[in-house]
């Protein structure tokens, strides 16, 4: 079974203010378009899918068996 997460790239808004091709610590650019982009993440979905039990949570170790 698949679990939904919301993106954390894009916070779920589906849409990022910098290009994909931009270095993520780069922060000024000159771009001809003013339009918001697809989230690389997320595809423009906003959501990540997760394989069950597969995704650990921040700050909790993960469970031996």
């Amino acid at each position: 079974m698949k679990i939904p997460y919301r993106c954390p790239v894009c916070n779920g808004y589906r849409t990022v203010q910098k290009p994909p091709y931009i270095a993520g610590d780069q922060e000024t650019w000159a771009a001809a378009s003013t339009e918001p982009y697809p989230c690389p993440a997320c595809n423009g979905t906003g959501i990540i899918w997760d394989v069950e039990g597969d995704q650990e949570t921040w700050g909790t170790a993960s469970k031996e068996k």
